[in-house]
């Protein structure tokens, strides 16, 4: 759980044109082996440097396509591979990714790919997301469900209908059947960051394909197709600018057992905030730990650096605003062993 809250401040512009991208390896050109015939059916995403499929979902994986393979054979070569033939938008390479593998699911079963962005996303900071996607040619129908999910930590699956297809907080790219098999489609949005998100998952996220399902060809003996295939190329997001009268959150769950999923509080920094400062107490008003820009981290430790019991801690956020004000910001912070 996060607590929300506001804050309405004046600004000056911080970002400008040209900004980093924070998506690492964007155009998919690194990578740690030429992909092979044999990995199409399995896990060809984990050769690009930087990207990786679901974990613990084993259903299907995403695809790359890299001219260093150019075999008779086509398979995951570029222009030529099994899906079709595609030019990359940029460079040498692209991946794929399917929706609705078996072609027969009432929910639609997909391949996923993630990344763990450069740096973690500001709260109240808007962000430009550009991909650029392109049908393939053996696809039988066209989609407008592609999106994006920023989270806090990777996607897992657990239940697909539940923890991956109904993400109500995906970002979509509009409503338009993207159905382009001949050039490359660029897809943005603007995306309002409220801070902590550090990994991006791309993707199909929709309950029910019966409603974002465009026809483009029948399936032929000779020439089987997947439901629907998509190549993917240069995929960025920018930081834009500072936004007004924005909610941001506060993260107030972790679980130390060092998992690699929220085993740390991170001291929130805000692009128009100073000095910020967190301290945590335990439920009978004792100080636990105190925060600020030296010591931004807490592993769930007490001052001579002994574990905390799992339960309910009390936290005060404090930070100055550039016109000097203080504000004040009181929540609990839950820990789980």
């Amino acid at each position: 759980m996060k607590v929300p809250f506001y804050i309405v401040f004046f600004f000056f512009p911080l970002f400008c044109k040209g900004q980093t991208n924070l998506v690492p390896n964007g155009s998919f050109e690194a990578n740690y082996f030429c992909p092979q015939e044999n990995c199409l059916s399995n896990t060809c995403i984990n050769l690009v440097v930087d990207w990786f499929s679901i974990p613990d979902y084993s259903i299907s994986t995403p695809d790359y396509f890299h001219s260093c393979n150019n075999t008779i054979n086509g398979i995951v070569g570029v222009p030529n591979n099994f899906w079709g033939n595609q030019m990359p938008f940029h460079g040498d390479a692209y991946v794929g990714f399917v929706i609705d593998a078996n072609g027969n699911q009432p929910i639609g079963i997909g391949e996923y790919l993630q990344c763990q962005l450069k740096e973690t996303l500001k709260p109240c900071v808007k962000y430009k997301m550009t991909i650029n996607v392109s049908l393939a040619e053996r696809s039988a129908n066209a989609f407008s469900k592609i999106g994006i999910v920023f989270s806090s930590d990777t996607l897992k699956q657990i239940n697909i209908a539940v923890d991956i297809i109904s993400y109500s907080y995906a970002n979509y790219f509009g409503n338009s059947f993207i159905s382009d098999s001949l050039n490359w489609v660029k897809l943005e949005f603007e995306y309002i960051a409220s801070g902590n998100e550090k990994f991006m998952t791309i993707g199909y996220f929709n309950s029910n394909l019966n409603n974002d399902t465009m026809t483009i060809q029948e399936h032929v003996s000779s020439w089987p197709l997947a439901y629907g295939a998509y190549y993917l190329d240069s995929v960025s997001l920018t930081a834009l600018d500072i936004v007004e009268n924005c909610e941001f959150e506060i993260p107030n769950v972790i679980s130390p057992n060092n998992d690699g999923i929220n085993d740390v509080f991170i001291l929130p920094e805000f692009e128009f905030l100073f000095q910020e400062k967190v301290v945590i107490y335990s439920r009978w008003g004792n100080e636990v730990a105190v925060l600020n820009s030296t010591n931004p981290f807490w592993t769930g430790n007490t001052f001579s650096d002994q574990n905390v019991h799992s339960g309910t801690y009390f936290y005060i956020f404090s930070a100055s605003t550039k016109e000097g004000k203080i504000i004040y910001k009181k929540g609990t912070l839950s820990v789980f062993r």
